[in-house]
């Protein structure tokens, strides 16, 4: 009978050891590196985390020595250090990028970054440093007073990106404006007050558009807006509204096709509307 004679098992018993040994210095290493990336990301992610969000603006114009900066994401608000507005300023950016990004989804657009404001104190500093006596915005820039309603600006700053080549009729771009304007006031309520005075620009008005303009600007304004609160309201879907800022047929052939009605129809329908949702207990 063969004796049984033991495998010599003690190289192969070393080799296994130096090979999981040199696997455990290899994956080490790899995680070493691995971790120094993240590290230096995570590094990089909690510098920018405390990054002071007010800063000096550094604007070159010397007008502008001296003013702050408060940033938030998108948001950059420029104001002048004496600023008695200066505490507000984290909730007006606030207030700024949700304005933004619910008037952006109802256009449908991505809002434009940075939205830049430039916060004044008076009317006399918007003269001296812009071409502006008030609130107006040039190229990408917001210069704001307080006054005014915030989605004003705001509206004007993001409609170019829906429609680059803006529309053609008047009553649309400042109906949409000032309906979104962010500013609670009752424009179907104004506008009513109006018709009942018998100082309610007529449809044909509307359409004109230097008919149109030549009308008190709060009147026609807040008679736009009131048009074009009725022109959301069912059977027509609110994007109804869209279409027409977007045709560029003449507007009574827009509000046939769009709407389905005439402008005479349509000034009926408006005027009924009027009547009905002013919230005031006074018979036309």
């Amino acid at each position: 009978m063969r004796a049984f004679k033991p495998v010599a098992t003690e190289p192969s018993f070393f080799i296994t050891i130096i090979l999981i040994m040199s696997l455990i210095i290899a994956c080490s290493s790899d995680e070493t590196e691995e971790r120094g990336e993240i590290s230096e990301g995570e590094s990089q992610q909690a510098l920018e985390q405390q990054r002071p969000k007010f800063t000096d603006a550094g604007l070159a114009d010397p007008g502008y020595e001296g003013w702050k900066q408060y940033f938030d994401e998108f948001v950059i608000v420029y104001f002048p250090p004496d600023s008695a507005l200066q505490e507000r300023v984290p909730a007006i950016a606030t207030t700024i990028k949700r304005v933004v990004m619910e008037n952006a989804y109802r256009l449908h657009v991505r809002p434009p970054t940075p939205f830049v404001f430039y916060l004044y104190n008076n009317t006399t500093e918007v003269e001296q440093l812009t071409d502006c006596s008030n609130t107006c915005v040039r190229g990408n820039v917001i210069h704001y007073m307080t006054l005014t309603p915030l989605g004003q600006p705001i509206m004007i700053r993001l409609l170019p990106e829906f429609d680059p080549d803006g529309t053609p009729y008047k009553f649309v771009y400042e109906g949409i404006v000032t309906l979104l304007d962010y500013s609670r006031r009752n424009y179907v309520q104004r506008a009513y007050i109006d018709l009942y005075n018998g100082e309610l620009p007529s449809m044909a008005t509307l359409l004109e558009n230097d008919e149109y303009m030549a009308v008190d600007s709060a009147t026609r304004v807040q008679a736009a807006a009131s048009f074009l609160q009725y022109l959301t309201q069912p059977p027509w879907a609110p994007d109804s509204v869209l279409s027409l800022y977007k045709s560029d047929k003449a507007p009574d052939q827009a509000l046939l096709d769009i709407f389905g009605r005439t402008p005479q129809d349509l000034e009926e329908g408006w005027h009924e509307y009027l009547r009905e949702n002013s919230g005031l207990d006074v018979e036309y």
